[in-house]
């Protein structure tokens, strides 16, 4: 039997692209050279001028979960209070594995 450990999985479990050129082929370089195993990436939607550009959806997150299936670990993007529970089904049914709520239009909480 051998002692020797497993190498543990490095997980980058919070990324998003921000419209930048070639951001995702750039996010594979650096995970490569950093030794992460995976990457969670999600879009955001959402106008985040003030960052540098507008977050991509749900749209390049699936591209660029085809082209590195084996990095990249696809969240997909909903907006609570726009989007229907069907959404989420429809995400799944793409390959996302989980998914990303941000800016709701009411409380998380609210009874809606």
């Amino acid at each position: 039997m051998s002692s020797e450990r497993a190498k543990p999985l490095v997980i980058d479990m919070h990324n998003h692209p921000l419209g930048e050129m070639d951001y995702v082929s750039d996010l594979i370089r650096t995970a490569d050279r950093l030794g992460i195993d995976k990457i969670c990436l999600s879009g955001l939607g959402l106008d985040l001028s003030s960052l540098g550009g507008v977050s991509p959806g749900n749209s390049l997150v699936l591209e660029a979960m085809k082209r590195y299936p084996e990095l990249i670990i696809g969240f997909g993007n909903i907006r609570l209070g726009v989007d229907g529970p069907d959404k989420v089904l429809e995400l799944y049914e793409q390959g996302f594995k989980g998914i990303k709520t941000t800016r709701p239009l009411k409380n998380y909480d609210d009874e809606e």
